[in-house]
């Protein structure tokens, strides 16, 4: 019988920066295939930190971290196969709504027709059908967070990285893109690792929730 390897795994993982302070301390973690983790913890806690190790936009000082089964330590960005979501969207200004979700797709040359057809069911999953032409600059923040999410699902990431997607938005707002978040997850079969500090949001998208305090992980 072959199992599964789960979308990540954390080994050990430690993080230090040039003052030589230990951000992340021994930080052992699985997210299993199709599983919404959420790592929950107040501000300066470690979180983003973490986050940003996994995708390799931070470098380890200890420990291995596993995607798919494969060790990553030593891969790009690039190459991890992650999609990621960061609180204000990092939206590209100069293409419009289509043009932003198409853009990993472009980057990976897919065919016009399949890209179009691709950014299409995105648009619609996230709720923005006959959005495609418009600016991104007359969005809203909502918007433009389910934007940025489009364009993260597009490529059919490995992983998805959620760094406090809706933390910069309105608490209305936040409680039904929550629910919305969750719908949409659950729908593509993702495998995510959702950052926040709020336990009610946490509870609403995630299957399980992981505290961090100090650069330290304390499973619930």
């Amino acid at each position: 019988m072959t199992t599964t390897p789960p979308a990540l795994e954390l080994r050990s993982v430690g993080i230090s920066f040039e003052d030589e302070y230990e951000w992340i301390k021994d930080a052992n973690l699985r997210v299993e295939d199709g599983e919404v983790v959420a790592l929950l913890g107040p501000s300066g806690s470690g979180k983003s930190t973490l986050l940003r190790g996994v995708a390799g936009l931070e470098t380890l000082t200890a420990g291995e971290i596993w995607m798919r089964g494969r060790l990553v330590n030593d891969v790009p960005t690039h190459q991890r196969n992650c999609g990621m979501v960061f609180q204000d969207g990092q939206l590209f200004p100069h293409r419009n709504v289509r043009r932003n979700v198409a853009y990993g797709l472009e980057a990976a040359h897919w065919s016009k027709s399949a890209i179009n057809e691709r950014v299409d069911a995105m648009l619609e999953l996230v709720g923005l059908a006959g959005f495609g032409d418009r600016a991104v600059q007359t969005l809203s923040g909502g918007q433009a967070q389910r934007v940025a999410l489009a364009r993260s699902l597009a490529t059919k990431p490995q992983l998805l990285l959620l760094d406090e997607p809706l933390s910069a938005l309105d608490r209305e707002l936040r409680d039904r893109l929550a629910t919305d978040l969750r719908r949409i997850l659950t729908q593509t079969g993702s495998s995510a690792l959702h950052v926040t500090h709020d336990l009610d949001e946490a509870k609403t998208i995630a299957d399980r929730t992981v505290f961090i305090d100090e650069g330290r992980l304390q499973p619930s």
